[in-house]
This record gives C-alpha cells, structure tokens and sequence, in this order.
C-alpha cells in the first residue's frame, strides 16, 4: 500500500518515530537520501556490516540501468477503488 506523504508530515513526532521504527524493525532497508520524493527506501542486499552507510538516487539510477530485461513481466493485481 502506498499513499503520498505530505510536507507538513516531515515534521511530525509520531511520522519520525513512524520511520524510525520501521527501519529499526527492517534493517535491510535503507532510505534515499537524495531523492525528489520526500521518502524511498530500498531494500539492500549487501551485507549489514558493509562501508555504505547512505545511498543516493545515483545507486537507484544505477540499478535500473542494470535491470534483467530477460524476466518475465508480471503486471501488479492493483483492485479497482471505489471513487
């Protein structure tokens, strides 16, 4: 489930805490810190004790240049909304 976060929320105690959590919980996430979007995170499939401490939209950028063309596509099942 996704939904837009909205500017405003950046600033919230209960969204920091929110983030913090997650990311306690879900280790091998990491956030981009250098994105248009206000949050990303990726999941990482380096080790946890590895030298990168920060990822960038340049790694992102990276990833998708090297994307397995080969595999096949498999459409998201989204269900219709009700508006």
């Amino acid at each position: 489930m996704g939904r837009p976060i909205y500017p405003y929320e950046l600033n919230d105690p209960d969204f920091s805490w929110l983030m913090n959590n997650f990311r306690d919980t879900h280790p091998e996430y990491m956030v981009v810190e250098d994105s248009c979007l206000p949050i990303v995170l990726v999941a990482r499939h380096a080790p946890l004790n590895d030298e990168v401490t920060k990822i960038t939209s340049l790694h992102a950028r990276e990833e998708v240049s090297h994307f397995d063309t080969t595999s096949e596509f498999k459409p998201l099942d989204i269900p219709e909304s009700d508006s």
